[in-house]
């Protein structure tokens, strides 16, 4: 059973409120109870706003001054030194960034791990392109790397852009995408680039750096024989599924695959099928000075129908032994090599997020110590830095450092890629270093590029003595403001002590505006809460829909007022840039589309809270009457260039201006006015304004008159306490003031009495009800006032119990209390204002301010018929209630009878109704009309010619004769059907049904009749009539026979009103097929029945059937011009349609597909999506066609043809991971399509060229995109297999992978 909630006593509090009206024995508050330095839960508590010694929490160490560099920022722009490359342990130049060009993470972390390879990077250096250039793009792709390496190498920034670079490959820089195949694309279009080189020596750095060599191994059990193919690689690829280290993963990777039952191998030594082993083989001697290694992490998850990521832990160790891991393999060839082929890890790729489509890429990389390089006899030989974009960290002064330790394993679910560079040792022996030069020495760039950087520096450097110069006396200002509070508020008390007779009053929201040093404050979005805000506020709780989901934790629920007063609110710690107004978050209005911005989602995730406080952004500011600026009531951001926020100047920070408390001095303080330098004002001020104020000692107020502007009109001798206006200790009181305080909170009490007593004279339950109509004496009472009236109750009654506001809101004054009550709500929570003589408003009176029983009683002056309205009550509560407001009328419960004026009008309403009851009873008796009425409009669809079939039951009438072909040389008519408007129709219906609804009005075809008073028919009916299926219910007509719109037109029809009615008619080809069309036709009221029409000779006709010929035949019914019109335009609907029907209907299954409401422009994938909402049918497992053809993802509705109302089919696959392989036109990765990477160059004779059909999307993904950018090269030295997209040796006759010819 739910706990009742206790109602707080307020006595207690309201008897202290008298004794101590200004609330001077109020216990002080200390630093430390407003400010948590431990735990997670470290911030600032929000000020006591009841509480004028509480001088904390309002905005220190939060806002303003305390965030020095972005209000730096605000006034002078970017801080140039926050972009200066700093100093590692040793004294070396911290690694270099690259700045995030929207979504180029993965180009970023790429870069960073070839930048560390020093071979690479000396070619890079060293390039220069051939006297004859082939490529000028090529040219410029690569001059841009070598700039770029250079600014990274040399340059005096911590970040540099990357964006020339990316131009020129051409990125999509606001597209994910893969890590790993962006490095198999850049290393073959390298590749391609080196070539262009004018040194031999570059022409196969990229094969001598990265490439290695193995063979596809088949072993036959039987006789031992091995079939061994070639190859190479640039990177193995380890599953990770149920391993635990790169170790056991790469002996996955090397075991043999068992042949066996209908997978048997062909051993052409054994002339059969026989059992065998298949594996790689890597070559020991021909291992890459660079081994890549890739961890399968995204796999495709046939039960969701998508890509997946697999967050397995992996053990990584710093050295890899490959030539051990070889022998464990059962490799002959390791066990004959004399040293180990030893990998050192240099670097990896992470990626971090929970989803295979989205996340973001971070880098690790180890960079050497000076002098320590390959110097085994030391571990730590190298610094290990995390890149993160433009954000470098030393991994071992970060978190980092618990999750990896250099010399330890490194556990981790989000590495994505390792790079392994061999040890001098090993790779000298197999002749690599004398190919790719010193690996230990530092390569340094061209003269070229040395000079460019330098020219960077030196204006960087320019710029950051300029900007040094510019903010130091506004920095020197800042810090003294710094140094004056700590002195005052942390080393000291700034509150004055009870017993201290000399202290100040000032204006809260000055103070806060000091403390945080600037007057327009950018984080303090209410500074002034109005009273109907609050009021709001404390009705219903507030929704932050728009909070970033990082940080629902605690910024999220920052408006919300209903916190109960004992719950802890607490400030954002300053490095939080959350600002909150209404409940809504105020940060850039921009946001990422992927998880690049990672570095902010920590800093957010290290702060979050416990559910027992709040965190806020600021501490809602008291109604202080310092004007609030527009600009400071909206949301401003760090940057005033985004965000449009006020700028500021120079000698505006940090905030000086005097304190001025004149607006809250009431009506007894005397010399304000007074313009004597001489003569000081007197100033008071009432209790109620106390939680607007602060209590400051004397020797804060001194400092603060002295630092604080002076008047300039104030001789220098004498002290401003003129100009600085605060109240003093000796004058501030008012004892009248202070009186009517005491007598408002007496007669509060009286007030809230009083509200307690009528809510419970009007408390009433059925027991209670049935108690006072057994006792004699009740009178009847509204129910509508009652309600009314308790509403009004129970606000005033939630005003005046709040004696003692909550923290971090104010008391309302006696005057805002009287115009909060001076405006009521009805019951749609809308403002009523109450008519006064002061304010002559004539607004709307809610109920309860209406005279009692005003709407239970008739216009006759009577007691209403309606019950329901009204309840009995006792004679106690009418007699209190009935001489405080006005009444209508008295009505004793036992002496009081309805309305018998009312009770004749009932009666007589009622035999109204029997009449038109009976009327309605004779129009059913008229078979065909009841025939129309019981008809329901069919949902199935149907088409034009099913409508001028006769029922079943009437078959083989004489209807049936007279209106249906039976021959084809005989001369016959069939029935006519009659149009009529549904809309009408609906209507008449409903009338049947109610007959108090209004009565139809004459029957019309207005709506199907053009301006020439011809027909146009309606797009339905002209689909139904061109031979589609059309919804019955959904056309603008019905049809009607012969008998029906005679009935209908009897009773409803109009003389002068044209009836229009359709003939099928049969064409009967020289085959004998027959062809049905339907004509036209118009008839008036007269020749309606059969007398217009004449009999035909029944000579030669069989089975003696009379044909009948019409004579109302006419050519000239349907308007053309408008018809063509009504056309063009229902067409434009059709194809360019939007939220209409598009049917499904499925093929060989029983399920039925709800309707699906799409657009035209929808892609296929989505409108799989919403059938996959309906039926649960996962869009991979889709197979959708429209006539005939299959309808790829990526196209629109409106392109694939597809028509509101068209119909879709739709084939399921079966749920086996075979059947959900995808097709190549679903969901491929277009993001590199039209990057360089996947351009075919010009001008070559020996390249490959690909031709991709117009509208056609590329393969990109996996290893298609590397054999693309392969095939693309200027010199082709492997072929792509058409049947399984493998990447062969041009050597190679047959594909290695299916044996495919070439």
């Amino acid at each position: 059973m739910p706990r009742a909630k206790r109602k707080r006593d307020s006595g207690p509090a309201r008897d202290a409120r008298l004794s101590d009206p200004y609330l001077l024995q109020t216990p002080p508050c200390r630093f430390s109870d407003h400010h948590r330095k431990r735990g997670k839960n470290a911030g600032v508590l929000r000020n006591c706003a009841d509480n004028p010694n509480c001088l904390y929490g309002l905005g220190e160490r939060q806002k303003g001054v305390w965030q020095a560099p972005k209000l730096i920022q605000r006034v002078f722009g970017e801080d140039p030194r926050v972009r200066t490359r700093g100093s590692t342990n040793q004294g070396d130049p911290m690694p270099c960034g690259l700045r995030n060009l929207g979504a180029t993470c993965y180009l970023n972390s790429m870069l960073q791990c070839l930048f560390v390879n020093l071979p690479f990077r000396q070619a890079v250096y060293e390039w220069e392109p051939k006297e004859q250039v082939v490529d000028k793009e090529q040219t410029l792709q690569m001059r841009a790397l070598q700039k770029l390496f250079a600014q990274m190498q040399l340059g005096n920034e911590n970040y540099y852009d990357p964006t020339e670079f990316a131009s020129t490959l051409s990125l999509n820089n606001v597209m994910q995408q893969d890590a790993q195949e962006f490095s198999k694309l850049l290393l073959a279009h390298l590749r391609t680039i080196f070539r262009q080189s004018r040194f031999s020596s570059h022409w196969d750095l990229v094969d001598r750096i990265f490439q290695g060599q193995m063979s596809y191994v088949t072993k036959c059990l039987k006789c031992k024989n091995k079939s061994m193919r070639p190859s190479s690689y640039y990177e193995i690829s380890l599953n990770i599924k149920g391993h635990k280290s790169v170790e056991e993963c790469v002996e996955s990777y090397l075991s043999a695959e068992v042949l066996e039952g209908e997978n048997k191998y062909f051993c052409e030594h054994c002339d059969g099928k026989q059992c065998a082993e298949r594996f790689l083989e890597l070559k020991p001697r021909a291992l890459p000075p660079t081994l890549m290694v890739q961890l399968l992490r995204f796999v495709y998850d046939a039960n969701a129908g998508r890509k997946k990521k697999l967050t397995d832990v992996i053990e990584i160790n710093d050295k890899l032994n490959m030539t051990d891991l070889l022998r464990r393999s059962g490799h002959a060839e390791a066990f004959a090599e004399a040293n180990d082929a030893v990998y050192r890890l240099q670097g990896y790729l992470n990626h971090r997020g929970k989803s295979a489509h989205v996340g973001h890429y971070t880098a690790s990389v180890a960079y050497p110590k000076s002098g320590k390089f390959g110097d085994e006899g030391h571990e730590s030989a190298v610094d290990w830095f995390e890149f993160d974009d433009a954000a470098v960290t030393d991994m071992t002064k970060s978190d980092a450092a618990k999750e990896r330790c250099h010399g330890k394993k490194l556990r981790s679910r989000d590495v994505y890629m390792l790079l392994y560079v061999r040890d001098d040792a090993s790779s000298t022996n197999n002749g690599s270093s004398s190919h790719l030069g010193n690996a230990t020495k530092v390569p340094e760039p061209s003269g070229i590029c040395r000079d460019e950087v330098e020219t960077l520096n030196v204006a960087f450097e320019a710029e950051v003595k300029e900007y040094t110069v510019k903010v130091s006396g506004m920095e020197a200002r800042i810090q003294k403001r710094l140094d004056a509070y700590k002195h005052f508020f942390e080393k000291s008390q700034p509150y004055a002590d009870s017993s201290i007779d000399k202290f100040y009053w000032v204006d809260t929201e000055w103070l806060r505006r000091w403390i945080a040093g600037e007057e327009n404050d950018s984080s303090a979005k209410t500074s002034t809460i109005s009273i109907e805000e609050e009021s709001k506020a404390e009705s219903k709780p507030s929704v932050n829909g728009e909070q970033d989901e990082p940080k629902s934790n605690g910024a999220d629920r920052s408006g919300s007022p209903n916190e109960d007063d004992d719950n802890c609110i607490i400030i954002d710690l300053p490095e939080v840039n959350v600002v909150v107004t209404n409940g809504k978050s105020c940060e850039g209005e921009e946001s990422t589309t992927e998880s690049e911005n990672s570095s902010d989602e920590k800093l957010n995730q290290s702060h979050d809270v416990d559910d027992d406080v709040e965190i806020v952004a600021e501490t809602p500011s008291s109604a202080s009457p310092l004007p609030t600026p527009p600009e400071a009531r909206t949301c401003i951001n760090s940057e005033p260039a985004t965000t449009g926020a006020v700028q500021l100047r120079d000698d505006e920070i940090p905030f000086a201006k005097m304190v001025d408390v004149t607006p809250f001095c009431c009506a007894h303080s005397s010399g304000l006015d007074v313009e004597a330098q001489y003569q000081r004002a007197i100033l008071r001020f009432g209790p109620e304004n106390t939680s607007r104020l602060k209590r400051i000692s004397a020797k804060l107020f001194a400092h603060l008159r002295e630092n604080c502007d002076t008047d300039p009109n104030t001789d220098s001798g004498m002290t401003n306490l003129a100009s600085m206006r605060a109240f003093e200790a000796a004058t501030y009181r008012c004892v009248v003031c202070e009186r009517e305080f005491r007598s408002k909170l007496i007669n509060d009490v009286d007030r809230l009495k009083g509200v307690n007593e009528e809510l419970e004279l009007l408390k009433a339950t059925p027991a209670s009800i049935a108690a006072t109509v057994a006792a004699g004496g009740a009178y009847l009472l509204s129910r509508a006032w009652i309600k009314s009236y308790k509403t009004h109750l129970q606000m005033l009654q939630k005003e005046l119990s709040h004696t003692q506001s909550k923290k971090g809101r104010r008391s309302l004054t006696p005057q805002e209390l009287n115009e909060f009550f001076a405006t009521t709500k009805d019951d749609s929570n809308n403002v009523i204002d109450t008519p006064s003589p002061e304010n002559g408003t004539k607004g709307e009176l809610v109920i309860w301010q209406k005279p009692i029983n005003d709407d239970i009683t008739c216009v006759h002056g009577n007691l209403t018929l309606e019950k329901r309205t009204y309840r009995p009550v006792s004679a106690e509560t009418w007699s209190y209630f009935s001489s405080k407001f006005p009444y209508r009328a008295e009505y004793i419960e036992s002496a009081t009878d309805t309305c018998p004026q009312c009770q004749v009008d009932d009666m007589t309403s009622k035999e109204c109704i029997q009449v038109e009851r009976d009327v309605r009873d004779e129009i059913l008796s008229i078979p065909a009309l009841d025939a129309v009425y019981r008809r329901k409009p069919r949902g199935e669809s149907i088409r034009l010619v099913d409508v001028f079939e006769l029922p079943v039951a009437q078959r083989g009438s004489n209807l049936e004769k007279a209106s249906s072909w039976t021959k084809h040389d005989a001369t016959n008519i069939p029935r006519r059907m009659f149009l009529v408007s549904r809309r009408w129709l609906s209507h008449w219906r409903e009338y049947i049904r109610n007959v108090e609804e209004d009565s139809p009005s004459s029957m019309t075809l207005s709506s199907l009749l053009c301006s020439h008073q011809k027909l146009v028919l309606p797009p339905g009916l002209l689909a139904a009539q061109q031979g589609q299926l059309v919804d019955a219910s959904s056309l603008e007509v019905e049809f009607v026979t012969l008998e029906e719109i005679q009935a209908l037109a009897e009773r409803y029809g109009d003389p002068e009103m044209p009836f229009y009615y359709g003939l099928l008619r049969s064409i009967f080809t020289d085959s004998g097929e027959e062809t049905s069309h339907v004509l036209w036709r118009q008839c008036s009221l007269a020749s309606l029945t059969y007398g217009n029409e004449k009999a035909v000779s029944s000579n030669g006709c069989p089975d003696g059937v009379v044909p009948l010929i019409c004579q109302d035949a006419n050519d000239d019914v349907i308007c053309a011009e408008c018809q063509a019109s009504s056309d063009r335009r229902h067409r434009d609907e059709l194809e360019n349609f939007s939220n209409r029907v598009v049917h499904v209907q499925q093929l060989s299954d029983d399920q039925t597909v709800p309707t699906i409401t799409a657009s035209a422009t929808d892609t296929v994938y989505m409108f799989k999506a919403k059938i996959y909402s309906e039926i649960d049918a996962l869009p991979i497992r889709q197979r959708l066609y429209y006539k005939g053809k299959a309808l790829e993802d990526y196209r629109t509705l409106k392109q694939c043809g597809i028509k509101a109302g068209d119909a879709v089919f739709m084939r399921l696959s079966e749920d086996s991971a075979d059947d959900l392989v995808m097709d190549e036109s679903q969901e491929r990765e277009v993001g590199f399509a039209n990057s360089v990477f996947l351009s075919h160059p010009s001008n070559s004779s020996n390249s490959t060229v690909t031709t991709v059909k117009p509208y056609e999307i590329p393969d990109t993904s996996g290893d298609r995109a590397m054999a693309l950018a392969i095939a693309s090269s200027h010199e082709t030295r492997v072929w792509v297999c058409s049947a399984c997209t493998f990447v062969n040796d041009d050597t190679d006759a047959v594909c290695e992978m299916c044996s495919g010819s070439k």
